[in-house]
């Protein structure tokens, strides 16, 4: 007499078919979505449900690779250092949240080498072979202030970055600006928020647009953000 199979074994075999049977409905629906006349609109719709609107990473080699980043201000009104490493530690952190396998340098042991080896213009391949990177992300920030007047707060300033391959001596792989970045566009009541959180806030925002060319994203979170003034 043969043996009933495993209730288990029936039990995947069933989820199986649901899945296939899920997934042909999904095509299914999608196919006669475009098919039919005046369903375009609602196939586009039906598409951002399922995948987003995904913009892809204008450069995307930084997946399991380590990476130095080096933030260079000229806000000498309002603490370079402060800037740079406040810039440097937010944009850290976008990559080690989007990029996978990425490795970061610490900003201590880059800040470590710097002071060792003098400031000024930095040398990006002997920062990239004295922390042992393979990229340097170096990145720029000129004209910064946070202030229109005395009575609003608006960020603003020009960025640049550049990323040197070390291992193949330090070659410029990638790079874009200088751009210039004003947030939020109509400013904020200097009454309204403290300078120091403003400041934190504009960082936020500039660290994510410069974040966002190494990996993808969706486009809409750019404009959904853009909309608001302050958390």
């Amino acid at each position: 007499m043969q043996k009933s199979a495993p209730s288990n074994v029936t039990f995947g075999a069933n989820l199986a078919i649901s899945r296939h049977h899920s997934v042909g409905l999904t095509i299914a629906l999608l196919l006669s979505l475009i098919v039919f006349p005046g369903c375009i609109g609602t196939a586009a719709q039906f598409m951002y449900v399922l995948f987003g609107h995904k913009t892809k990473a204008e450069f995307a080699e930084f997946k399991g690779k380590r990476v130095a980043i080096v933030t260079l201000s000229d806000a000498a009104a309002f603490g370079p250092d402060t800037v740079s490493e406040t810039l440097s530690r937010a944009i850290t952190m976008h990559l080690v949240k989007n990029v996978k396998k990425i490795d970061i340098v610490p900003q201590g042991q880059v800040a470590s080498w710097m002071d060792e080896n003098g400031f000024g213009a930095p040398d990006p391949v002997a920062i990239g072979q004295g922390v042992d990177a393979d990229y340097v992300l170096v990145v720029n920030i000129s004209d910064y202030s946070i202030k229109d007047g005395k009575t609003l707060y608006k960020g603003r300033c020009n960025y640049k970055f550049d990323v040197y391959d070390i291992k193949e001596n330090g070659r410029l792989t990638f790079g874009r600006g200088p751009l210039e970045f004003v947030f939020p566009r109509d400013g904020r009541p200097a009454i309204e928020s403290s300078e120091a959180k403003f400041e934190a806030f504009y960082l936020a925002r500039l660290s994510d647009r410069i974040a966002k060319s190494f990996y993808e994203y969706d486009s809409t979170e750019d404009a959904a953000i853009d909309s608001q003034l302050m958390p």
